[in-house]
């Protein structure tokens, strides 16, 4: 697999999912060969993997762990791109707030009257971020969308 969210192009005569630049995508997909398929473990190749996203004691902040990062941090570039999914089946814009080695710590909007948070995804949607501008990097790969149960 490789993340290709950030490459879009939506001046593309061909529609954005349908970049012109190849490159990029060529070589994240190399890296991924090289790594899978001839088990090279010095390449990396997937971008930042969100393990668990853990509600804080206080209610304000969810925490996102992340694995398989380039060297030891992860890098936010830009604080939107989280959505909080609240028990009353809305989803609200959180924002990113900082950013700490292997963590990402996401703003706890308020859900309705009686609701509770209970999920987070990030980038989902179908254009979920501008040329090489996706919010949570490593290693300059991008981290795939997910969404996942608050713990």
């Amino acid at each position: 697999m490789a993340v290709a969210m950030d490459l879009g192009d939506p001046s593309s005569p061909f529609g954005s999912i349908h970049p012109r630049d190849k490159q990029d995508v060529g070589l994240r997909l190399a890296l991924a060969g090289r790594a899978i398929a001839y088990g090279d473990s010095e390449v990396y190749f997937t971008g930042p993997l969100a393990t668990t996203a853990t509600m804080s004691t206080d209610m304000q902040e969810v925490v996102v762990e992340y694995t398989s990062l380039a060297g030891s941090e992860v890098e936010l570039r830009y604080s939107y791109g989280f959505e909080l999914g609240c028990s009353d089946a809305t989803w609200l814009d959180a924002t990113a707030t900082a950013a700490d080695s292997n963590k990402v710590m996401v703003g706890v909007p308020a859900c309705a009257a009686g609701a509770m948070p209970t999920a987070l995804r990030y980038c989902w949607r179908s254009d979920p971020c501008s040329f090489k501008l996706c919010p949570v990097y490593s290693g300059d790969l991008p981290s795939p969308p997910f969404q996942m149960n608050l713990t």
